[in-house]
């Protein structure tokens, strides 16, 4: 390689803090930046429910399988065979014979889909911390998981929810790196298809690698096919059992399994308007064209012929219902007892941002309108956690703001704010920097186009406040 590009190290909580700074999330929701808590799950007892072994009494049952021809994972693959009906048992027979690295048909096996069993789910459910289970909805779980020493690297994309990764098997096999949503105009995003970059998408055609080898190149796309990614800044993450990251919403990640690894996720929402609709602001927001979906590279010879799976002689139950994963959930938030939401004052949340008040004449005065609408929709006890807040905040959001530069603005202002939305819909001319320097006007000239960003969604994830609920039996966890 020409050039090797350097990541930077994801923060780091070690496991002697761990739990302690978890009591933190608020904060830590605050700043907006990947954490992983080393050995926060170690004790749980997810990291035993999730290992090979004690999947294995659940091989027959476990469905919903892909199998890639070659190294790369995503959506629209032509080169997967997505063998959703096999059972775990089917996919260890196939699997049994190979080499880890030179299997003559499928390279790479990972699964995404329904805990396999309802004695599964509970020590999930445990594992999640209590701190985001009273400032949080969950509203899916996810497993994931390797066989044969097989290697996989996941597309690298965006998600419109927060997520926590739970390492349960595998000793530094599970990997991630993200990158800022700033970064987008540096990741070559594919204009089609908003939530993905095509950086990783010639996967899809690489097979017989090393883990080593794969490693190098996930971490060193083409330069000369992809130049703009040398400006990117890339954060690394390795995960072991009991590790969890947090990736925020809207930050680009990609994964890479190398061996027999497994984890378990969650995604998320807050239940806070005002980030709610701040990052439905800055999100490219044109249809998605599955037509145009980018022409892969070529499979290696052998590699290109591969016939279909053979059918399954029947076919495995999916796993738990995701209705039954948010009851259980909710039947656990319910127990942790009753909490308070309460809305800062607009004064006291913009206070922070006065060297920034000329490029936020409109977007702090759009906030500051729905201010008090917003206060009196958010604040209140809340019995069983953040549940029913974001059941009415899904419910405002519905029905909607007029997101608008204030009338009084200065028309150049207002003319910039109507050029935001303009650009979030069109896919030939969408740009972050484009959004930001819309959004804060002048921002472009004065180089803090990213400072106000970030400082603003600082200050809006602040803006709802969690505590104790007055006069109502409650945990002492808040």
């Amino acid at each position: 390689l020409a050039l090797a590009l350097k990541g930077h190290a994801v923060r780091e909580v070690s496991a002697d803090n761990a739990s302690a700074e978890m009591r933190r999330w608020p904060t830590i929701f605050a700043e907006g930046i990947p954490v992983v808590f080393r050995g926060l799950a170690a004790q749980s007892k997810l990291v035993h429910a999730f290992s090979h072994k004690n999947l294995l009494h659940y091989a027959d049952d476990i469905g919903g399988w892909s199998l890639n021809k070659g190294h790369g994972s995503g959506p629209w693959n032509s080169h997967a065979h997505e063998g959703g009906h096999w059972n775990l048992r089917q996919v260890l027979e196939y699997y049994d014979g190979f080499e880890s690295t030179s299997s003559p048909a499928l390279q790479c096996f990972k699964s995404q889909g329904h805990l396999p069993a309802l004695d599964l789910l509970q020590p999930v459910v445990d594992a999640l911390p209590t701190r985001l289970l009273q400032t949080a909805y969950v509203d899916k779980l996810n497993w994931w998981m390797g066989v044969n020493g097989s290697s996989v690297v996941t597309g690298l994309h965006v998600d419109d929810y927060h997520n926590f990764f739970f390492a349960t098997h595998g000793n530094g096999g599970k990997k991630f790196m993200v990158y800022p949503p700033w970064d987008a105009d540096n990741l070559h995003v594919w204009p089609k298809v908003q939530v993905y970059s095509k950086v990783l998408l010639d996967f899809y055609a690489v097979a017989n690698k090393t883990p080593a080898e794969l490693d190098v190149l996930w971490k060193n796309p083409s330069l000369k096919k992809y130049p703009k990614t040398a400006k990117a800044k890339r954060y690394d993450a390795m995960l072991f059992p009991g590790d969890v990251l947090y990736i925020p919403m809207r930050w680009w990640h990609s994964g890479l399994n190398s061996g027999d690894v497994i984890g378990v996720n969650s995604w998320f929402y807050i239940p806070n308007p005002f980030v709610n609709i701040y990052d439905q602001i800055f999100s490219q927001k044109p249809d998605d064209d599955l037509n145009e979906w980018p022409k892969l590279a070529k499979l290696p010879k052998k590699y290109a012929s591969l016939k279909a799976l053979p059918p399954p002689p029947k076919s495995p139950p999916m796993g738990v219902h995701p209705d039954a994963v948010r009851m259980r959930i909710e039947q656990r938030q319910k127990k942790l007892g009753c909490v308070r939401a309460e809305v800062r004052s607009h004064r006291k949340v913009f206070a922070d941002l006065k060297q920034f008040k000329e490029e936020l004449t409109c977007l702090g005065g759009f906030m500051r309108e729905i201010w008090q609408e917003v206060t009196e929709l958010v604040t209140g006890d809340y019995p069983g956690g953040s549940v029913e807040l974001w059941r009415k905040v899904v419910r405002a959001l519905d029905k909607g703001w007029t997101i608008e530069c204030p009338k009084e603005s200065p028309p150049e202002h207002v003319a910039g704010f109507e050029r935001l939305f303009q650009l979030r819909h069109d896919r030939n001319r969408f740009s972050f920097a484009g959004l930001l320097e819309n959004a804060y006007l002048g921002c472009a000239a004065k180089g803090t186009c990213l400072a106000v960003h970030q400082a603003t969604g600082k200050a809006l994830r602040s803006a709802v406040v969690w505590g104790k609920c007055k006069g109502i039996a409650r945990k002492p966890e808040l």
